[in-house]
């Protein structure tokens, strides 16, 4: 009777800690491909879909857009490409986003006698039902545009934020608004003498947007009206530090910003890196909080691409990836932080698939699954490949709510993982 007790207690309490229903993999894909990177998943209730670029098979090589789906057993259930020996199509930001009537929007750019922004309606099935180019207006200048950030409005229409150049390579900021159609119905350029480059954007209550950027002073955020016209402007006013760009915006019920970006500070010998920072500000543009997410190993380089607000309204996730030293090898480590909207850090996760020196295991973008866990994508390089092997390759990665690849991490001190998970077994 007492072991049946000591069963029963192990099966209540201890198996949900361990993940159990949450199935996590680790997967290096290439679909047939020399070169792939995937840069944004979208989840449902039973599957979810991931979009990138792949280098086509032909000459001139060109790069095109690749859209796949998958089961939540990570198996893949098809996959499309769009490619032209002519031009190619690019999806490097983390865009693809549902629409209401079960489509998927995507934002882009070409590149053809000139480069080109995007904007991509496809079908579940990855059928394009319209495909739109947006020039830069300085084109006779510099033709440079590069697609940063969209947003689905609440009129079904779209904003999207790009980067511009000018003649003598000064950097600005492109917002255009569009239709459902994909119709532009207006654009505004922001930006002065100096560089102002866009990272993110989000809508607001009232019509308006938010857009997270950088410039030289340092991280850069400023509002506008429905119209575009700007409201408010915000550079974050560090003395002592510098900042890197806000990278991604996130708005809480109360208007206040949770912003991922990066402090630069000395790390000796001469080399000036980032770490990650997260900060908080309210509606009133003053900052409540920041905090620093410091590597656990020596590093040179870091970054939090994407925030995902919890469910129990408290906490978020943030992915990224950061570069230093790993075992005596530089290398890319994929990163994962849990902290909550007061500033506390929970824990920190490190993930990859290669292993060796220069490796770049990169992540893009994460979105929740039905499971209660998460799934990530994006690139795992492998620099010392075979030829006979694709060294640049599609990354997915499926962890628990605990952000373990392999169950029960979180009752473990170590928290860099790359293996697929090994089946718990109680005795």
């Amino acid at each position: 009777m007492k072991q049946i007790c000591l069963i029963l207690f192990l099966l209540t309490f201890l198996l949900p800690n361990f993940g159990f229903g949450q199935n996590t993999f680790s997967k290096r894909l290439n679909f047939g491909f020399p070169s792939v990177v995937l840069t944004s998943v979208e989840t449902n209730d039973s599957c979810f879909y991931i979009c990138g670029l792949v280098a086509d098979t032909l000459y001139p090589y060109n790069s095109g857009l690749l859209f796949a789906k998958y089961n939540f057993e990570g198996d893949l259930q098809y996959v499309k490409t769009l490619n032209d020996t002519s031009k190619t199509y690019e999806a490097w930001q983390n865009t693809l986003i549902p629409t209401s009537d079960g489509n998927f929007i995507i934002s882009g750019l070409s590149l053809d006698e000139n480069m080109k922004g995007l904007l991509m309606k496809l079908t579940p099935g990855g059928d394009t039902l319209f495909l739109k180019k947006f020039e830069s207006p300085y084109i006779l200048e510099n033709p440079f545009i590069r697609d940063e950030d969209l947003i689905i409005l609440p009129d079904k229409g779209f904003a999207s934020v790009y980067t511009i150049q000018k003649s003598n390579f000064d950097i600005n900021i492109l917002l255009i608004r569009t239709d459902s159609l994909g119709q532009v119905l207006w654009q505004k350029i922001y930006g002065g003498p100096e560089d102002e480059a866009p990272h993110s954007i989000i809508p607001t209550d009232d019509g308006g947007f938010i857009i997270g950027a950088g410039a030289q002073e340092g991280g850069y955020l400023f509002k506008v009206d429905s119209l575009g016209d700007i409201e408010w402007e915000y550079i974050l006013p560090f003395s002592e530090s510098s900042i890197n760009p806000f990278n991604n915006l996130h708005q809480l019920e109360d208007e206040s910003l949770i912003v991922t970006s990066a402090f630069w500070t000395d790390i000796g010998q001469g080399i000036i890196a980032p770490n990650n920072v997260v900060l908080r500000i309210d509606s009133d543009q003053e900052l409540l909080w920041t905090t620093t997410f410091k590597d656990s190993f020596p590093g040179i380089f870091t970054k939090l691409d994407k925030i995902l607000p919890l469910p129990d309204n408290q906490h978020f996730l943030a992915a990224g990836s950061g570069y230093g030293v790993v075992n005596g090898e530089w290398q890319f480590l994929g990163k994962l932080i849990k902290a909550s909207y007061e500033g506390d850090s929970i824990w920190t996760r490190y993930y990859h698939y290669v292993e060796n020196h220069l490796a770049q295991n990169l992540l893009y973008d994460l979105e929740a699954t039905p499971d209660g866990g998460f799934i990530m994508c994006g690139q795992a390089k492998d620099n010392q490949a075979m030829p006979t092997e694709p060294n640049q390759q599609g990354w997915l990665l499926k962890v628990d709510e605990h952000g373990c690849l392999v169950p029960g991490c979180q009752l473990s001190t170590s928290i860099t993982n790359e293996q697929p998970p090994v089946p718990f077994q109680l005795k």
